[in-house]
């Protein structure tokens, strides 16, 4: 379980914004679409966590969907600074704890299922 959500959290903190170079309008776009992407993710676990199966395959196809956006993400936070985290931290927090919170069922319940573990990889995208 610690694994299922330490992927989300890792998501969400890769939303921080661009280095200064880039526009902060450019930076913000990206921190909501990862947040959203966050909350999407989510609500698809929430919503299927009645069959941990299916959660996989929507997990996988989602993950599969939104995979430019985690690449982005995870770049923009190798290249941003500190106090830029700490700005968004301050804005996204309460976005990405609620999220967690809604995944938790759903994740403790499939949290060892096979097909799930497979589609999380998805996650680690290169």
């Amino acid at each position: 379980m610690k694994t299922f959500l330490g992927i989300g959290l890792a998501l969400a903190l890769a939303a921080a914004p661009f280095a200064r170079a880039h526009a902060a309008d450019s930076s913000e776009a990206l921190m909501e679409k990862v947040a959203k992407v966050m909350e999407d993710m989510a609500s698809l676990v929430d919503d299927n966590k009645a069959n941990c199966d299916v959660m996989a395959d929507k997990l996988s196809k989602f993950f599969d969907d939104n995979a430019a956006v985690i690449k982005e993400g995870k770049a923009a936070s190798a290249k941003s600074t500190p106090e830029q985290k700490k700005t968004w931290e301050a804005k996204y927090r309460p976005r990405v704890e609620a999220a967690g919170k809604k995944m938790q069922d759903g994740v403790m319940k499939c949290h060892t299922n096979a097909k799930l573990k497979t589609a999380m990889e998805k996650m680690k995208m290169k």
